[in-house]
């Protein structure tokens, strides 16, 4: 089974027009938090460029570089001499974590993740949770995957999780092949996310409107809540989502909901 896996670096901050009312359009821009220093950068593993990141060496998405699932498997086992032949399953060309590639903010304790798919995956799919610095996972579950191509939602309320404000948690969404003789344990796209409850005047912002607005929390930093937002399915909001993707340098996942109109 094999992979293209590629990481995303830098931003493009673009003004977008987007309208919640008819009569009126709203610049949605995404800035990111102040704490998303260099060092902070690449916490994203999956995306659209190719440029190394943490963790395994991912391929530039030209197939060139593709990641062998079944060596990396072997290897993170200690079976390196032992390798079996590829799985027949076909996986998706890419898996990509709807995030920034630096830690994204969210206001609610147990946000929505959200995964993109680049085709259907019959067998299940497990999202690993843990807090940095902590060998504990904080959740760790299987959940059926898509159907066809487009997002997978993931919603951590759920499980029954609460995140802890101003922890940083990095989530690992792995493809679960149950036609192998072994459970696969390769991490397949990643990224970080901290709970950081919105401040007094974005709070008084979102109180004010007459629903939740994605332009308020993007340009306070909250990319899940303004992703959340976006992800209800009008084409409006599919129009604003593939702008804001392109913000944080996912235009293969924004192309597809500009498809979609």
């Amino acid at each position: 089974m094999s992979l293209r896996y590629i990481t995303i670096c830098g931003l493009c901050l673009v003004g977008v027009s987007w309208s919640t009312l008819p009569a009126a359009a709203v610049q949605l821009m995404y800035q990111p938090p102040t704490m998303s220093a260099v060092a902070d950068n690449l916490r994203r593993i999956g995306g659209a460029k190719g440029q190394a990141s943490r963790g395994l060496s991912r391929g530039d998405g030209s197939g060139q570089k593709a990641l062998n699932l079944d060596l990396v498997r072997a290897l993170t086992q200690g079976k390196g001499s032992q390798l079996k032949a590829p799985t027949k399953i076909k996986a998706p060309d890419y898996v990509v974590p709807i995030a920034p590639t630096h830690t994204g903010l969210s206001g609610e304790s147990a946000p929505t993740l959200y995964v993109y798919f680049s085709s259907p995956w019959p067998q299940p799919v497990r999202l690993t949770l843990t807090a940095e610095g902590e060998w504990t996972q904080l959740l760790r579950a299987e959940i059926p995957g898509p159907g066809k191509a487009g997002w997978l939602p993931i919603r951590l309320v759920d499980h029954g999780v609460r995140l802890q404000p101003g922890v940083r948690y990095d989530w690992v969404v792995t493809l679960v092949d149950l036609s192998s003789s072994e459970r696969s344990a390769d991490s397949v796209a990643s990224a970080s996310v901290i709970y950081q409850p919105w401040p007094e005047d974005i709070q008084a912002r979102i109180r004010a409107a007459a629903q939740p607005s994605a332009s308020v929390y993007a340009a306070a930093g909250y990319f899940y809540d303004a992703i959340h937002v976006l992800s209800q399915g009008t084409r409006t909001e599919r129009s604003a989502r593939a702008a804001l993707l392109s913000q944080v340098d996912l235009p293969m996942v924004a192309d597809y909901d500009k498809r979609r109109g």
